[in-house]
């Protein structure tokens, strides 16, 4: 049944890539909006409400943790596209997208209860991964139905930058008083690869211009290439200056080696994590075809 499916697929490419071309064969470019939900997530990090009790012996602690699930390619996205049919049902093109990724928060906060004071510490965090990607891509379509032409494409996703914005403060209280501590930092990513493939439909407005919709589905993972502290400030006072090149750079890779005398005018190394950021989206937009509006190219030669 598999080889009697993959070699009807196989004669339908040819029999399209090989027919003449027909009025229908024309350029095209477009351009996009749309909502991606996480496909493929995990545990992106967690949430904690600790309780510490040293009033009494023995010691007692109370632990309330919360997972925060998902994918960092969840979020919203633009798209700009061009492609060219070879043929009345088949062409190719490349597609320019920005995706601005959804914030995921994490929050600890604990709790210290001393026989004389209670001290706390809550700690806050956000980050959202934005991305911009190319992927060339190939098309399939299929024949006009009450002016609707729907379509299939399947491309390769190359992710030519990803970062994270990361945002983090804490709150210490204690009987000396209140600290705040915030931070900034970039995240940066490693370059990888991904498919794309996307199904949808095209309904002509007249005029070369067209209406668009289609579900994307899209395979793709973060991992850590280098963070980049870009803020720092205790109580409302910058003190980036204060700290050193490894305090405020971490350069991550799938293995390293380290002595005790590593300078700290260099940055730190660690290993990298891979995450996920896959999704499934929604997506619509405007399509204008090049030789729509054209009345010579209405008639076959």
């Amino acid at each position: 049944m598999k080889t009697k499916t993959l070699v009807a697929l196989a004669t339908f490419c040819i029999t399209c890539f090989f027919r003449p071309c027909t009025v229908n064969a024309q350029p095209a470019f477009g351009l996009g909006v749309g909502y991606n939900f996480g496909a493929g997530g995990s545990r992106l990090g967690y949430s904690e409400n600790n309780m510490w009790d040293y009033t009494h012996t023995p010691t007692t602690n109370t632990s309330t943790d919360k997972g925060v699930y998902g994918s960092w390619g969840q979020g919203f996205d633009i798209d700009g596209w061009f492609e060219d049919m070879l043929c009345e049902c088949f062409g190719i093109g490349a597609e320019l997208s920005y995706a601005h990724g959804r914030k995921f928060k994490i929050q600890d906060n604990n709790t210290y209860t001393y026989p004389t004071y209670t001290q706390t510490n809550l700690e806050n965090y956000t980050g959202g991964l934005n991305t911009f990607s190319l992927t060339p891509y190939m098309k399939v379509q299929c024949c006009e139905y009450f002016g609707i032409m729907p379509y299939g494409r399947i491309g390769l996703d190359i992710n030519l930058m990803n970062s994270m914005k990361q945002v983090y403060d804490r709150t210490e209280t204690s009987p000396s008083g209140t600290d705040v501590y915030k931070e900034e930092a970039k995240l940066k990513g490693k370059l990888n690869l991904g498919l794309d493939a996307a199904a949808g439909f095209r309904y002509g407005l007249g005029g070369g211009l067209n209406l668009y919709g289609e579900l994307d589905y899209r395979t793709s993972s973060f991992m850590e290439d280098k963070w980049t502290l870009t803020k720092y400030s205790v109580n409302g006072v910058d003190q980036l200056g204060s700290l050193n090149t490894s305090q405020k750079e971490t350069e991550f890779t799938k293995n390293y080696s380290s002595t005790a005398s590593t300078s700290t005018g260099s940055p730190s190394q660690a290993l990298a994590d891979k995450y996920p950021s896959s999704y499934f989206g929604l997506r619509v937009g405007v399509a204008y075809d090049l030789r729509g509006s054209n009345p010579k190219a209405q008639q076959p030669k």
